[in-house]
């Protein structure tokens, strides 16, 4: 992992994210984040991160340690944090860009594995999140995930500007347009993108550009100059068909 983006982010997360710490607590909460952000570059469960850590060193915090500090703190708090360090970190961004900019609306699926129930064993341990969970096609052996929606600077410097969870009881169709309008108030929009399966959300307006990122949907040109966003010109279309009319 890059050294300096690690310590970027372990300062903000030590700067405004205080996990409660008991006044007998043993483990800081500069440990926590360092295993959560290893986690989180490698990809990968904290327990795995903890196992392989522990090959170097006895003193390392327990994986149970690391959940519960996070459980107690609660996960709509940490949300919050993590969105001001965001815009934090996006407002000291040197190279942001001056004029108007692409974006790009994504899914993200984060696999979460859930074992079958069963009569013959039933199971000790419930699922303390299944009301976040979504259903989704199957991929890396599951249907079942958790999905974090994000709206993208795509020019030459990227940077996730919002982000928002979305649960079984969310309209994923209104989510992308309310998270616009809170980007728009940081830049200026010259078009969105769209992956194809945004296609299905009834809520979307026509003055977005939307691409198909596997094939042309439409070639045909679209304007409209009194949309909210400005986007005046664009095309549907393939990625590699992106351009301004």
């Amino acid at each position: 992992m890059h050294k300096k983006i690690y310590n970027t982010i372990l300062k903000s997360l030590k700067r405004d994210i205080k996990l409660p710490v008991c006044c007998n607590t043993i483990r800081s909460n500069q440990e926590i984040f360092e295993i959560l952000l290893q986690t989180s570059f490698l990809n990968q469960f904290i327990e795995t991160t903890v196992k392989e850590l522990s090959c170097f060193s006895e003193e390392i915090c327990s994986a149970d340690t690391v959940i519960k500090r996070i459980k107690t703190y609660g996960w709509k708090n940490i949300l919050q944090d993590f969105k001001t360090i965001n815009l934090q970190l996006f407002k000291k961004w040197i190279d942001r860009p001056k004029g108007k900019v692409y974006l790009a609306v994504d899914y993200h699926d984060i696999p979460r594995y859930i074992k079958k129930e069963r009569d013959w064993k039933p199971r000790m341990k419930n699922c303390d999140d299944i009301d976040k969970i979504v259903h989704s096609r199957k991929q890396s052996g599951t249907h079942n995930f958790h999905r974090v929606i994000s709206v993208d600077i795509v020019e030459d410097e990227k940077f996730t500007v919002n982000f928002e969870p979305a649960f079984q009881d969310v309209d994923q169709g209104k989510m992308p347009i309310s998270l616009l309008e809170n980007v728009r108030k940081l830049v200026d929009i010259k078009a969105v993108l769209f992956d194809r399966e945004f296609f299905t959300a009834k809520t979307l307006p026509l003055y977005f550009l939307i691409v198909n990122f596997r094939g042309y949907l439409n070639s045909k040109p679209f304007y409209d100059p009194h949309g909210p966003y400005g986007c005046g010109y664009g095309i549907l279309g393939s990625a590699e068909d992106i351009r301004e009319i």
